[in-house]
C-alpha cells in the first residue's frame, strides 16, 4: 500500500498516515476485545511499521538531497536501532509499574502524538542543513 499511498496523498498526510495506522491498530488491541479487532490492529500495526521503514528512506532524501544521504540515513539509523534496544527493557519497567494495558494506551497516544508532529514537520520547508540538524 505504500507506493499507491505515496502517489495519491500529498506528502505530509502520507507521514500522517503511517502514524495513524500505527496508533490505530494498537488502539484496536487495546480497545477492542474480540479477536478479530486483535488480528485487524495486529495487520493495522504491522502496515503502519512497514510503511514506517520505506518512508524513512524517501523523507531523508526528499529533505536534504542525495548529496549526504549515507550520513543522514547512517544517523537516523543509529537512533531508531537504539531506541529498539532500550525499548523493551523500558516497555517492561513501565508496564510493571502501570501495567499492561496502560502502557499499550500510553503507546498508542504516542503514535497519535507522532502522527501530529510528522505532519506539523512535513508541512514546514526544511530551513536547516543538515550539518545544522546534527548539531542539535
Amino acid at each position: 500500500l505504500f507506493a499507491p499511498l505515496a502517489e495519491r496523498l500529498p506528502h505530509p498526510w502520507g507521514t500522517v498516515a503511517l502514524f495513524a495506522l500505527i496508533s490505530a491498530g494498537i488502539g484496536l488491541i487495546v480497545g477492542v476485545d474480540t479477536t478479530p479487532a486483535v488480528i485487524t490492529g495486529m495487520i493495522l500495526l504491522g502496515m503502519g511499521n512497514g510503511m514506517a521503514t520505506l518512508a524513512r528512506a524517501t523523507v531523508i532524501a526528499d529533505r536534504y538531497g542525495s548529496a549526504a544521504y549515507g550520513t543522514i540515513a547512517s544517523v537516523a539509523a543509529a537512533a531508531t536501532i537504539g531506541a529498539r534496544a532500550a525499548a523493551p527493557v523500558l516497555a517492561a519497567v513501565y508496564a510493571a509499574a502501570v501495567g499492561y494495558r496502560a502502557l499499550l494506551i500510553t503507546l498508542a497516544a504516542i503514535a497519535f502524538l507522532a502522527a501530529l508532529l510528522a505532519y506539523g514537520a512535513e508541512r514546514r520547508e526544511p530551513d536547516a542543513s543538515f550539518s545544522e540538524v546534527v548539531r542539535l
